[in-house]
C-alpha cells in the first residue's frame, strides 16, 4: 500500500473580500466621527479654510465620513426607515446646495448628512458612544487647558494673532478663545461639553475617568468664566440650576456637596479680579445688547425684502449695508460687515423661508423625539449629557452665528444624529416591550 502525499490545498481569498474583512463599517465610523472631532475642536479648521477648502484638514474629515458611509450602505449596516424627520433633513441640504452651488455647500452636506447618519447608527454598539464620549470629554478639557494658558501667557488671544476675526480680545480683561479661535465659539463649545463631561464624571465605571471627567467640569467652568460670553454663561448658569434642582429633589446630599464645593473653587478666582472682571463684564453687556438689537432689526427688514429665497450663503451680513448709515460706516471701518449675531435670523435671511423652514421642523423633531425619549427612564442615560448639550448649543445660537463656524457645526451634526440614535433606539425598545405585553396578556386570556 503507498501513500501518496497531497499538497495542501491553498485557500484564495480575493483581494476585495480581503479589504472587506479589515474594515469594520462601525470601526470605521467611530474613527470618522471622532476623527472629525478632533478636528473641529484642536484642529482649527477656520484658520487653513478662511479662504479655501483646499488644504483643509476637513478634507481628511470628508473622504473618512465618505468611506465609512459607502462601507456602511455596502455591507447594510444602516437601518434607514425615513420619517418625517428624514425628510426634513435632506430637503434642508438638498435645497441648500441647489440655492448656493458652490464647494462649501457641497462640503457642508457631505459633512452634516453622513456625521448624522454615522452617529445615529453607531447607538447600536454602546462601546463606540462610550469612546466618543470619552474623547470630547478629554477634548474639553485640553481646549479649556490651553484656553487658561493663552490667558495667563498670551499677548493676545489666539484668534487676534491669526487676524481671521475681530474678538475685540482687550479692553479691560483678556478675553479666551483657545483653539476654537473665538471667545463667543469657545463658550457655546464649553456649554455644549459641560454635560458630557459631567456625564462621565460621575457614571464611568473607572474611579480613573470619573476624576479625569470632574476635572474636565472644573476646567471648562473656569474657562467659560474668562470668555466672557454673556450667552455661554447664561446657558451655563441655566444647566447648573436645573441640575441642582434635580439634585435636591432626589435628596442627593453626597452629589450637591461636591457642587457645592466645586462651585466655592471656580468662583475663587473673582475674588482676586472682581473689579477688572465686572468692569468688563459691564462695559460689554451694554455693547452687545446694543449692537445686536440694532443689527437684529435691519435683519427683519432684509428678510422682509427676499422673504421666499432669501440673498444667498454667507450673503447676509453684506446685504444690510446699505440699509444703515451705521452699517455702512461699520463696514468701511472693519473692511467686513457687522455680524447679524443670529444665526436663525441670518439663516432665514440667507436661505429664506424655503431654506429655514425644513430646517426649523428637522429641529422640532428631533427636540421633540429626544424628549419623548427622556421619559422613558430605562434608556435615558446617555440621552440625557446629549439632549442638554445640543440644546445648549441651539439655544446659544440665539446670540452668535453658530453653525458658520466649522467647529461648532461638526459637533452639532454629531450630538444631533447621537440624539436620534439614543431616542430612536429607545422607542423601538419600548415599542417592543409593549408588543410583548400585549401578547402575554392574550395569552393568558
Amino acid at each position: 500500500m503507498s501513500i501518496v502525499k497531497t499538497a495542501p490545498v491553498k485557500q484564495t481569498v480575493s483581494h476585495r473580500a480581503w479589504l472587506r474583512a479589515q474594515v469594520q463599517p462601525y470601526h470605521l465610523a467611530a474613527g470618522a466621527i471622532i476623527f472629525s472631532l478632533v478636528i473641529a475642536v484642536v484642529g482649527m479648521p477656520d484658520l487653513i479654510a478662511a479662504h479655501t477648502r483646499v488644504y483643509s484638514p476637513l478634507v481628511l474629515c470628508l473622504v473618512l465620513i465618505f468611506w465609512a458611509g459607502i462601507a456602511m450602505f455596502r455591507q447594510r449596516r444602516l437601518h434607514l426607515k425615513l420619517a418625517v424627520l428624514d425628510y426634513a433633513l435632506l430637503a434642508t441640504f438638498a435645497y441648500f446646495t441647489l440655492r448656493n452651488l458652490n464647494v462649501h455647500t457641497a462640503t457642508n452636506t457631505i459633512c452634516g448628512i453622513g456625521l448624522f447618519y454615522l452617529a445615529s447608527e453607531l447607538v447600536r454598539r454602546r462601546k463606540f458612544i462610550r469612546i466618543i464620549f470619552a474623547t470630547f470629554t478629554y477634548l474639553a478639557a485640553t481646549a479649556a487647558v490651553f484656553g487658561l494658558f493663552e490667558l495667563i501667557i498670551f499677548r493676545n488671544n489666539l484668534a487676534s494673532d491669526w487676524g481671521i476675526a475681530d474678538t475685540d480680545p482687550r479692553q479691560v480683561f483678556p478675553r479666551i478663545g483657545s483653539t476654537l479661535l473665538h471667545p463667543v465659539v469657545f463658550g457655546a463649545f464649553l456649554a455644549m461639553a459641560l454635560p458630557v463631561c459631567g456625564y462621565i464624571g460621575f457614571t464611568a465605571g473607572s474611579r480613573r475617568i470619573r476624576i479625569i471627567g470632574m476635572v474636565s467640569v472644573i476646567l471648562c467652568l473656569l474657562s467659560t468664566l474668562f470668555t466672557f460670553a454673556k450667552g455661554g454663561w447664561l446657558i451655563t448658569f441655566f444647566m447648573g440650576a436645573v441640575f441642582v434642582f434635580l439634585l435636591f429633589r432626589d435628596h442627593d446630599v453626597k452629589k450637591l456637596a461636591f457642587m457645592a464645593g466645586m462651585t466655592v473653587v471656580i468662583l475663587l478666582p473673582l475674588f482676586f479680579l472682581w473689579q477688572p472682571v465686572s468692569e468688563q463684564t459691564m462695559l460689554r453687556i451694554k455693547s452687545s445688547v446694543r449692537s445686536r438689537t440694532y443689527t437684529w432689526k435691519y435683519a427683519w427688514r432684509g428678510i422682509a425684502q427676499n422673504p421666499l429665497f432669501g440673498v444667498g450663503q454667507a450673503q447676509g451680513p453684506i446685504a444690510l449695508v446699505d440699509m444703515s448709515a451705521l452699517l455702512e460706516k461699520y463696514y468701511h471701518d472693519h473692511s467686513t460687515p457687522a455680524a447679524i449675531d443670529n444665526y436663525y435670523l441670518e439663516y432665514l435671511l440667507e436661505e429664506g423661508a424655503a431654506g429655514f423652514l425644513p430646517f426649523l421642523l428637522f429641529l422640532v423633531l428631533l427636540f421633540y423625539r429626544g424628549a419623548r425619549g427622556l421619559f422613558r427612564p430605562a434608556h435615558s442615560g446617555m440621552l440625557i449629557p446629549v439632549f442638554a448639550g445640543l440644546a445648549a448649543l441651539c439655544l446659544d445660537a440665539v446670540t452668535f452665528d453658530a453653525l458658520t463656524w466649522w467647529s461648532l457645526f461638526i459637533c452639532f451634526w454629531v450630538f444631533a444624529g447621537l440624539l436620534n440614535g439614543l431616542a430612536a433606539e429607545g422607542r423601538a425598545e419600548g415599542e417592543t416591550e409593549t408588543v410583548k405585553g400585549i401578547a402575554a396578556a392574550g395569552t393568558e386570556l
